[in-house]
């Protein structure tokens, strides 16, 4: 355990820097302000999408139109069906590779500003007398964002992505049945995503509960020693570190609502983008399924279920990490 020598003023002027950092965080998640980001990233891609849902729709509506023809003259040619899969499974292809793009960035931005966050924390921990916290923190949590990450785009991203093979050579090959392996692949990766999700949350939650009693016991029997043992300055000597350990506990409190603050703001541009793939995929499965195109509304339904996955990835990930940091937050010892 260590208590940084600070000074009265030195404190206070530190405390007082973080009450005002925390009024403008307070600001800053104002439901008009995340209203106002979250509006202007949907009409953004939305705009960006709109190019790639015209051109596929344009495809959708020919293809109806040759269907008519074709049992109009009773042709049997199924040459445009296939060309047609082929340019629907290319026009898809790149919101999918930019959907893809966005969740790695995003894992690999607030894992790495996790762990530039961790020294920091350590060093609160220790300050404020959590030593069996910090310590953890310092290697326990370190691993496990790694781990996170690693799972994530080593592991669940590369598995969804050949599942969006497997789903298309299943679309424009007819004498091949592959949907069964990818609803195993789709499995799998949700699967994945949810134990690790699952176990790394849940282990570390125990872990700061064991480890927050322990260090509350330990300081606690500091200040009754300091009490009892010094003479005379004894309950000065208690009562001055009362005041500075609750006083890194809120500059605790500011820097992980700080971490908080930066996920949730740097989770939105990534969610909005990919929610309105999905959209764009559900509305485009539907005037397939309008327009008989049976084959390719299938296709697209696949698609937007690889998009649940990678959307369950995406949160799991951002939300693990909210609840280390809140875990963070919570674990200020009280004396």
């Amino acid at each position: 355990m260590l208590i940084l020598p600070v000074s009265a003023e030195s404190l206070s002027e530190t405390v007082n820097h973080y009450q005002n950092k925390a009024t403008e965080l307070a600001e800053s998640i104002s439901i008009q302000k995340i209203g106002d980001f979250l509006l202007s990233n949907i009409i953004s891609h939305s705009k960006e999408l709109s190019k790639s849902f015209f051109i596929a729709l344009s495809v959708i509506v020919i293809s109806s139109l040759f269907t008519v023809i074709k049992s109009s003259f009773k042709m049997k040619s199924d040459t445009f069906e296939l060309i047609t899969c082929c340019v629907i499974t290319l026009i898809v292809f790149s919101p999918l590779t930019s959907c893809f793009i966005k969740v790695q960035e995003h894992i690999e931005s607030i894992c790495g500003f996790m762990t530039s966050l961790i020294p920091t924390c350590v060093m609160l921990h220790s300050a404020s007398g959590n030593s069996l916290s910090a310590a953890f923190m310092a290697t326990g949590t370190a691993t496990v964002i790694s781990l996170l990450q690693t799972i994530a785009t080593a592991l669940t991203l590369p598995l969804t992505n050949a599942m969006i093979s497997v789903t298309a050579v299943n679309t424009i090959c007819k004498n091949t049945n592959l949907s069964s392996l990818s609803k195993t692949l789709k499995s799998i990766c949700l699967w994945i995503t949810g134990l690790s999700f699952t176990l790394f949350t849940g282990i570390l939650s125990m872990q700061s509960v064991l480890q927050a009693g322990a260090d509350n016991l330990t300081l606690k029997g500091l200040k009754f020693s300091a009490a009892k043992l010094i003479p005379i300055a004894g309950g000065l000597v208690s009562e001055s570190m009362k005041a500075v350990i609750n006083s890194i506990g809120f500059i605790k409190s500011v820097t992980g609502f700080s971490g908080i603050i930066f996920i949730i703001y740097a989770v939105i541009p990534p969610l909005c983008f990919i929610l309105m793939t999905k959209i764009y995929f559900i509305i485009l499965s539907a005037f397939a399924k309008t327009a008989q195109s049976d084959n390719i509304s299938c296709f697209l339904e696949a698609m937007s279920g690889i998009i649940d996955i990678l959307l369950a990835v995406l949160i799991s990930c951002s939300v693990a990490l909210i609840i280390i940091l809140t875990l963070f937050i919570n674990s200020t010892v009280t004396l």
